[in-house]
């Protein structure tokens, strides 16, 4: 018999296996992260984030699912960065960052709705 689990998306998993309010401040924080990217664009340093970054790590990475909605919902990359030896999470320049915002923001309020 197949997985149900294995049937939903990322963002369902990461609601269905996560606190509301830990997924709320996620989403705060993703959203901080990709303002300050679309404010600057073109630096590199505000198009990356090291998974040793404590905020970062502790109010996205924690939660379960968080990298698998990054990458297959949200289309951030993730790649090993060998200049600080960890992991990070990449803005591409192609991605258009206000649509992941408004991506994240909608998500948010049909989470809302449902009542979460």
């Amino acid at each position: 018999e197949p997985d149900p689990a294995a049937a939903r998306t990322p963002w369902e998993k990461l609601v269905a296996e996560n606190k509301w309010e830990d997924v709320e401040e996620m989403i705060s924080t993703l959203v901080k992260y990709l303002e300050n990217c679309a404010k600057s664009v073109s630096t590199a340093k505000f198009r990356a984030v090291k998974s040793s970054n404590a905020i970062f790590s502790q109010n996205v990475l924690a939660r379960k699912h968080s990298a698998e909605f990054l990458v297959h919902e949200l289309g951030l990359d993730c790649y090993f960065n060998e200049r600080f030896g960890d992991i990070a999470l990449g803005i591409s320049r192609d991605l258009n960052v206000d649509q992941v915002i408004a991506k994240l923001r909608d998500l948010e309020l049909q989470q809302k709705r449902k009542g979460a």
